[in-house]
């Protein structure tokens, strides 16, 4: 899957081998999920594995660089995104 630019339904489907996505759907739909145990999860595994006292970690969920062409640039960025572009805070 490491391969795969974009992870969806339909991508890892057909990197498994299958022609529709269902099989892939039916955990995510079906299964009970406890939001906030998994939230706590992960933020108590990157507290763990990235955590230093005085430091703060800002995840920027945007997975794929957006090209919107009608937005004028912040005149100054506040830090850069996981694409090393800049991003106001």
């Amino acid at each position: 899957m490491a391969g795969l630019e974009r992870k969806n339904a339909w991508t890892i489907a057909e990197h498994a081998g299958e022609m529709h996505p269902a099989g892939m759907q039916r955990l995510p739909q079906s299964a009970d999920w406890d939001v906030d145990g998994v939230r706590d999860d992960v933020r108590d595994l990157a507290v763990e594995h990235l955590g230093e006292a005085g430091r703060v970690l800002i995840v920027d969920e945007t997975g794929f660089v957006k090209k919107r062409t009608d937005l004028q640039p912040p005149s100054q960025p506040s830090a850069r995104g996981r694409h090393g572009r800049p991003i106001t805070c």
